[in-house]
């Protein structure tokens, strides 16, 4: 039996108070667990992946108790959860409100009885007739990584084949009652896992030659034919959240503009319904904002600019809504592919030097602090990369200190043999907070940047370094800039002062 993990808000501000649809009434459900007399016993839904507890009664003497509500709820799959964390899913549907749930701990799916509702008769039918083919299709997978690891090819082969028939059987019971009750939230969840079932015959191009990438675009174009996205039921189940996360992560390409407009789509679809908008907006926003792929931070300002500063996010108070503005505009400045914005700061002789007049293929921006523990363990890694690719690679690197103390700047660029970078400290400027251009909020951080001083990588380390650039001397993220617009000297930023 699975277990039940009882989860607390997102740490995340955007994470939604679950507003349940209006239309649906409250519930009447009546609980019988005799091995549970006198213990409380919780009723719990599925918001997305998450899972959390709505009510809470405590069983009389005979095990028996009734979880009631007036409160308007939405349909979709809830949870009878135990004091020992494990739990027996069940529906509640639009029509189908007071009904009553007898089982046992011992086998709380095999044991379960249901009365006046059909819906969950059928759930509870489906379910046991699933779970014995389930547990075999398991067993055998066990085998299956035995074998591979006895590299018994036979043996694998043969387990695989016992397993496609296994899960081909689950999926014809499926099929089966998805034509025999459409309607039912059931025959929906069933549906929705449903995979389109791609073409084996590859059609030809017309040059003659086999067309290779008509599978996966077939099966992106249709992967979302089995599922109503505006489905607000669904959202109460994992379902939605897993064909959300697979299709953003999985399926179509990694790239922030294909993303960006497949993010259109599917916000357009699920504007249907209030609440599939809300979730599919927070996941999105969520997901990239928390994003480790580097670019992908300018999903979450083009979301920021065209959801949140549109009025659409309405549910959102105004000052979490300017939270989420005023973070896409400490990013964008820094957004892959942007001119880095100048930095013209005092060097340790006291001089200005500006990050603009670098004259080199590639220029390492490192911003680091003398206290910082992590920099300390950094700076002599690039240290001795710049060593051994500064010639192969042409390149160099700006070191901005965020420290004030030249004193103690001073001593670290000794200590850390770090003579051979252009050393700046970052507080003494004429060109304005570097904090605020390149969203610096802890040390160390690493921008690379090309010859006409655009943002080619950012937050990188110095292990990632020679793949990196190695990799963009192969595939440039960026074309070549216009003949007349190489020129990497840049006006001064408006606003900058200089002070010692």
């Amino acid at each position: 039996m699975k277990k039940f993990f009882v989860l607390s808000i997102l740490s995340f501000l955007l994470m939604i108070n679950v507003a349940l649809s209006q239309k649906n009434p409250g519930y009447k459900i009546q609980v019988t667990i005799p091995q549970l007399a006198d213990t409380n016993v919780y009723l719990g839904y599925y918001y997305g992946k998450w899972q959390y507890v709505k009510d809470t009664i405590k069983l009389d003497k005979a095990g028996k108790g009734i979880f009631q509500s007036k409160d308007t709820v939405g349909s979709g799959m809830y949870l009878l959860i135990t004091p020992s964390k494990k739990y027996l899913e069940f529906i509640l549907n639009d029509n189908e409100r007071i009904f009553s749930i007898e089982t046992d701990t011992t086998d709380l799916l095999g044991k379960v009885k249901v009365k006046g509702s059909l819906e969950n008769e059928l759930f509870f039918r489906v379910n046991n007739e699933i779970a014995k083919p389930s547990k075999e299709i398991y067993s055998l997978q066990q085998k299956v990584k035995e074998f591979k690891q006895k590299n018994l090819s036979d043996s694998v082969e043969f387990y695989n084949s016992r397993i496609k028939l296994l899960i081909d059987s689950i999926n014809n019971m499926k099929i089966k009652y998805m034509e025999q009750y459409p309607t039912t939230l059931l025959a929906r969840m069933f549906k929705a896992t449903k995979d389109p079932e791609v073409p084996d015959q590859l059609p030809l191009k017309p040059d003659g030659s086999v067309d290779s990438s008509y599978q996966y675009y077939y099966f992106k174009d249709h992967y979302w034919d089995n599922i109503n996205i505006a489905d607000e039921a669904l959202l109460r189940t994992p379902i939605y959240h897993n064909k959300l996360e697979t299709y953003f992560n999985n399926v179509i390409v990694q790239h922030p503009d294909t993303i960006i407009k497949e993010a259109d789509k599917i916000l357009e679809k699920a504007a249907a319904n209030k609440e599939t908008f809300k979730y599919v907006l927070w996941w999105l926003t969520y997901n990239y904002e928390t994003s480790k792929v580097m670019g992908f931070d300018k999903i979450f300002v083009y979301l920021a600019d065209n959801y949140y500063k549109t009025g659409k996010a309405y549910w959102l108070s105004e000052s979490s809504t300017q939270k989420i503005i005023e973070r896409a505009d400490a990013i964008r400045p820094n957004l892959l592919g942007n001119i880095a914005p100048n930095l013209i700061l005092l060097d340790t002789a006291k001089n200005l030097n500006s990050l603009h007049s670098i004259n080199a293929k590639y220029t390492i921006l490192y911003f680091w602090d003398p206290s910082c523990g992590h920099c300390k363990k950094e700076t002599p890694k690039l240290v001795e990369f710049y060593k051994q690719y500064k010639d192969s690679f042409n390149l160099k690197v700006f070191a901005v200190c965020t420290d004030s103390s030249f004193i103690e700047m001073k001593k670290v660029i000794n200590n850390m043999q770090m003579q051979d970078f252009i050393n700046v400290n970052g507080i003494y400027t004429a060109s304005g907070d570097f904090r605020k251009y390149y969203d610096i909020y802890s040390t160390p951080v690493m921008y690379v940047l090309d010859q006409y001083k655009r943002i080619i990588g950012k937050r990188l380390i110095a292990d990632q370094l020679y793949d990196f650039l190695k990799n963009y001397e192969k595939h440039p993220l960026f074309p070549e800039p216009p003949e007349q617009s190489k020129e990497p000297y840049i006006p001064l930023m408006p606003g900058g002062s200089f002070n010692e």
